[in-house]
């Protein structure tokens, strides 16, 4: 047979790799999935990841072989992403991994030629990213950095508890940076924790205003309320202990001024 002569080859993922005319002899491709014909002297591979193609040529007379080892390099997998981030404030920015990228503009960016480059924004900006395999093919995304000036937040409505009952506090961003954000209740004297954003509230006797205020780097802060309402307990009077033998009938009474439901419940002692 005529000599094969195969080359390796190197392509990015979705490529075809095309084999000219071999020759008028019989072939025979040890058969795979990635190639258009496995009797045929010329064809096309579509290669699905790096690996070895085997061709066999036959005459009258006898056979020869040749490989061809095709490698496959992946195409970079980028994840269009938006960054919140206060003005002037420092965020690291992230989208996917590469054998180089290049952000676009440089505007505001440490390095616009590394994988995770830190932004300080002035402004709210937009950059595309291109990102590039070993073999030069590309992938490219958005990255929308929102610059934001002011930390927004939002209490939840007013909450109604028993004296001396537990209560819960909550307040939401509404608009704020990927940063932490810091947080301070008060009056702090009924609250289990100060520095978070749902605090849980205890031993309440009278109705009180609670203040939050949310920061967060160079954003300017943000204040909202909750109205904690106190509901008295009931006003109530009612018969004394007794003490009596078992099975004996006693008379018990409860009484208040306030319109009341009543409930009895024994409690053994």
């Amino acid at each position: 047979p005529s000599p094969l002569s195969l080359v390796d080859t190197s392509v990015c993922a979705g490529s075809v790799v095309s084999i000219p005319t071999l020759g008028t002899d019989s072939y025979q491709w040890v058969a795979s999935p990635d190639i258009s014909c496995d009797t045929c002297s010329s064809l096309s591979i579509t290669p699905s990841k790096s690996g070895d193609y085997i061709v066999r040529a036959t005459n009258q007379y006898c056979t020869v072989a040749d490989t061809m080892h095709v490698f496959v390099d992946t195409i970079p997998v980028l994840k269009p992403s938006t960054f919140n981030v206060c003005s002037n404030s420092e965020i690291e920015l992230y989208v996917g991994d590469a054998y180089a990228i290049s952000w676009s503009p440089a505007l505001y960016l440490s390095d616009s030629a590394i994988v995770r480059p830190v932004c300080k924004p002035q402004d709210s900006i937009l950059y595309i990213v291109t990102a590039y395999n070993s073999l030069g093919c590309t992938a490219t995304t958005l990255v929308d950095v929102i610059a934001i000036d002011k930390l927004e937040i939002e209490a939840i409505g007013d909450v109604t508890a028993c004296a001396f009952d537990s209560f819960q506090l909550s307040t939401t961003v509404v608009n704020g940076p990927d940063a932490a954000i810091a947080y301070n209740w008060s009056p702090a004297g009924y609250l289990d924790a100060t520095d978070i954003a749902n605090p849980t509230g205890h031993n309440l006797i009278a109705s009180t205003t609670f203040q939050v205020i949310a920061s967060s780097g160079t954003c300017a802060a943000d204040t909202a309320t909750v109205m904690v309402n106190v509901n008295n307990l009931p006003d109530l009077q009612m018969s004394e202990s007794v003490t009596t033998s078992p099975y004996s009938e006693v008379k018990l009474w409860a009484s208040s001024m306030q319109d009341l439901t009543y409930a009895c419940a024994a409690k053994e002692s």
